[in-house]
C-alpha cells in the first residue's frame, strides 16, 4: 500500500536503457533515425518477438534523420561503467519486467496504479526529462521505455479485463496518448500516433458488441488531439500523417469496425474544415476510399458515412468537393438505404454519386409503404441525408444551392410514396418546413398564420 510506483517504474527505466546501451541496441528505447516499428516492438531474449506482428510495421514508418533534437547520436549513452553494464547484463528481460507482462494478474487497483505511474514517467521521457550521465554532461533524450510498457500492458489488459475494468484501464492510459500526439516535436508525435496505430488495430480484432462503445472510446484520444491539430495550427504535415495511419486503420480493420466509424469520421470530418486544401483533399478521397470499399456491405458505417459528407458538402474551400460530397449523400446513400429495406438488388454502378440515383430497381415496390415515422430507424437513417441535402439551399455559392435542391426534391418525388403519412408529417415539420422559413426570413416576407 506505500509502493512509491513512479520511482520503482523510473529505476527500471534507466536500468533497461542502461542494458540497451550496453548491448548497442538503444533504438528500441531511444529515439533515433534508427528506430522502427520492428525495433520498437522486439523483445531482445526472442528472435520472433513482437506482440504487435513486426510485418505490419512498413518501411515508411523509419523515422526521418532530419530533426537533431530527437535523431540524437547513438553512441552517447555507450560511454558507462563497464561493471555496471556487466551487472546489469547478467539480468534478463523476464526478470525486470515481470510487472509489467503480469499486470493483467494483479488487482485493478494495482494495475491502475501502475498504469498511472508509466503515464507519469512516461509524458517526462518524451519531454527528454529523464537523463542518464554519461560523462560528458547530461543531454536530452525521447525515451520510449514507458511508451512501450504502456502498450504492453494495454494489450495484455484488454484480453482480460472485464468491461468496466478495461474502462477504468483505458481512462488513466488515454491521455497519455492524447497529450503523446500534440507533442511539441513533430518526430514525436508521428512515432507515438505510429505506434498507437498498431495497438488500434489488435484492439479493432476483438469483436464488439451491439450497442457498446468500445472501440470509439479507444480512439477517442487521436480524434480529440486531430481536432485540437487544427485548433492549435499544428503542421499539415502531421494532419496528413494522422490520415494516412487512419487510411492503415481502415483497410486493415474495417471488417470489425462497428462504432469505431465514429471516431474516424469525426478525424475525416475535421478535415473537412482544415484550410489546407492539400489534407482537406486528402480527407475527401479517404471518404470516397470508404464509400466505394465499405459502405455498401458494411451496415455499421453508414450514418457515420454521411455525417463525414455532410461536413463535406459544407466545405467553403471548394465548390466541387461540396458538390461531389452532396451527390453521394443523394445518390449512393440513398440507394443502399431504400435497397437495405426493400431487399431490392442495387443494378449499375450503385455507389457512383447522384449519376446511380434512380437505378435501384424498386419496381416490385412500387406504392408500398417502407418506411415509418413511427419506427425511430427510419427516422435515424433518412434525417441526416434528407437534412444534409436541405442544408445546402442556404448555401451562398448557386451552384450548391441548385444541386441541394434537385437532389433534394429528386429524392422525395423518387421515394416519397414509400413513407406513410407520419414520416411524410415529420420530413415537413423537420425539412421542408425550415426552408421556407429561412427564404421567408431571407426576403423580409411576413406572413399571418
Amino acid at each position: 500500500d506505500f509502493l512509491d510506483w513512479k520511482s520503482i517504474i523510473s529505476a527500471i527505466s534507466i536500468l533497461q536503457v542502461s542494458r540497451a546501451c550496453a548491448m548497442g541496441s538503444t533504438e528500441r528505447l531511444i529515439l533515433s533515425k534508427h528506430t522502427t516499428m520492428a525495433s520498437f516492438f522486439a523483445k531482445k531474449d526472442s528472435t520472433n518477438s513482437s506482440f504487435l506482428d513486426a510485418s505490419t510495421a512498413s518501411p515508411s514508418l523509419r523515422l526521418g534523420s532530419g530533426d537533431e533534437e530527437v535523431a540524437t547520436n547513438r553512441g552517447k549513452y555507450l560511454a558507462i561503467d563497464a561493471s555496471a553494464a556487466e551487472a546489469a547484463l547478467e539480468l534478463h528481460d523476464a526478470e525486470i519486467e515481470f510487472l509489467f507482462s503480469e499486470s493483467h494478474n494483479l488487482s485493478i487497483v494495482r494495475c491502475l496504479e501502475i498504469c498511472k505511474a508509466l503515464t507519469l514517467i512516461g509524458e517526462k521521457e518524451l519531454q527528454g526529462k529523464l537523463l542518464l550521465p554519461d560523462g560528458q554532461g547530461d543531454r536530452p533524450n525521447t525515451n520510449l521505455f514507458c511508451l512501450q510498457k504502456i502498450v504492453e500492458v494495454a494489450k495484455s489488459n484488454m484480453e482480460v479485463r472485464t468491461r468496466r475494468e478495461w474502462t477504468l484501464i483505458w481512462e488513466t492510459l488515454s491521455g497519455f496518448f492524447y497529450r503523446a500526439f500534440l507533442h511539441e516535436n513533430e518526430v514525436v508525435s508521428e512515432f507515438c500516433t505510429d505506434v498507437f496505430t498498431l495497438l488500434s488495430k489488435f484492439f479493432m480484432m476483438k469483436e464488439e458488441l451491439e450497442n457498446y462503445h468500445y472501440q470509439r472510446a479507444f480512439l477517442r484520444p487521436l480524434e480529440n488531439a486531430y481536432i485540437a491539430m487544427g485548433n492549435t495550427g499544428k503542421s499539415s504535415a502531421r494532419r496528413k500523417h494522422v490520415l494516412l495511419q487512419i487510411l492503415s486503420l481502415i483497410k486493415s480493420c474495417a471488417a470489425n469496425l462497428r462504432s469505431g466509424w465514429k471516431a474516424l469520421f469525426g478525424i475525416i470530418g475535421a478535415t473537412a474544415e482544415d484550410r489546407n486544401e492539400s489534407t482537406m483533399n486528402s480527407g475527401f478521397r479517404m471518404t470516397e476510399t470508404v464509400m466505394e470499399s465499405y459502405f455498401q456491405d458494411n451496415p455499421y458505417v453508414f450514418l457515420d458515412a454521411i455525417d463525414g459528407l455532410a461536413a463535406y458538402s459544407r466545405n467553403p474551400t471548394s465548390t466541387s468537393v461540396a458538390m461531389a460530397a452532396l451527390s453521394y449523400i443523394g445518390g449512393a446513400c440513398v440507394e443502399v438505404l431504400v435497397s437495405r429495406w426493400s431487399s431490392a438488388p442495387l443494378t449499375g454502378a450503385g455507389l457512383t454519386k447522384s449519376k446511380s440515383l434512380g437505378r435501384t430497381n424498386s419496381s416490385e415496390y412500387k406504392g408500398v409503404t417502407l418506411f415509418s415515422g413511427s419506427d425511430e430507424k427510419h427516422i435515424a437513417q433518412w434525417f441526416p441525408i434528407l437534412i444534409a441535402l436541405a442544408n445546402g439551399l442556404s448555401d451562398d455559392r448557386p451552384a450548391i444551392q441548385a444541386e441541394s435542391k434537385l437532389l433534394l426534391f429528386r429524392v422525395l418525388n423518387k421515394y416519397g410514396e414509400h413513407f406513410d403519412a407520419d414520416l411524410w408529417s415529420l420530413i415537413f415539420k423537420g425539412v421542408l418546413s425550415p426552408i421556407f422559413d429561412d427564404i421567408r426570413h431571407s426576403k423580409g416576407i411576413n406572413i399571418e398564420k
